[in-house]
């Protein structure tokens, strides 16, 4: 059944695409200023800070460039502005900073404790997004996980959701089909009550996705 997204879902996948395979270093500064106007009543300080400590790091995402992978947290938080009521400072410093730990480098601790004198709960919700990538498969871990993020502020759950939601977009260029199946099962069982308790505006889009990403398949 077709969606009222469908459209937008289609037009933003296009352009993550061309992110991944066409991002500069001048293209992340513009979208990081194009960030920073969606937020005319949060003091930019700390956000514009922590900016500069993530572009400081050398980044290992197998694939990537730096600059195309600087993208997805700004994406990340263009979706936590869109879609929460409550949008802070110190939640877009999380939905920047939110994978350090999984891509950066050594500096990413020193870098987030420097983080931390702003805004001292950063590390530790950082570190309950972080997954371990050994165990991801695991039933078992993977509802203490979310277990877990669910103990923390309001603003980590709704991080994680944005999070998979920019990561389902381009889903489809994973041509394994068991892949793509579990990481979708993943997020029915886990993100979408989690959307529904802690970003409600998010849902009728998450589930949208979710039907476009079942139908679109594998689109390299």
């Amino acid at each position: 059944m077709p969606s009222r997204y469908d459209v937008e879902i289609r037009t933003a996948r296009q352009a993550r695409i061309l992110d991944m395979r066409s991002g500069t270093s001048e293209g992340v500064q513009t979208r990081f200023k194009q960030l920073i106007h969606q937020l005319p009543n949060v003091d930019k300080t700390e956000i514009s800070k922590t900016w500069e400590l993530i572009c400081s790091l050398d980044y290992n995402h197998p694939g990537l460039t730096k600059a195309a992978y600087l993208l997805h947290p700004i994406r990340t938080a263009s979706l936590l502005i869109r879609f929460s009521d409550n949008t802070t400072a110190e939640s877009i410093v999380l939905a920047l900073c939110h994978n350090l730990i999984e891509v950066g480098s050594k500096e990413a601790s020193s870098i987030l404790a420097e983080i931390d004198t702003a805004y001292p709960s950063t590390s530790n919700a950082v570190n309950a997004l972080n997954v371990d990538r050994a165990l991801q498969r695991n039933p078992h871990y993977l509802a203490s996980y979310y277990q877990n993020i669910l103990t923390e502020p309001d603003k980590v759950a709704q991080v994680k959701i944005v999070d998979k939601m920019d990561n389902i977009h381009i889903l489809c260029l994973n041509q394994v089909s068991e892949i793509r199946d579990n990481y979708l099962q993943e997020i029915e069982e886990y993100i979408v009550p989690m959307a529904h308790n802690k970003l409600p505006q998010a849902v009728d889009y998450l589930s949208a996705l979710i039907h476009n990403a079942k139908i679109t398949g594998y689109q390299p």
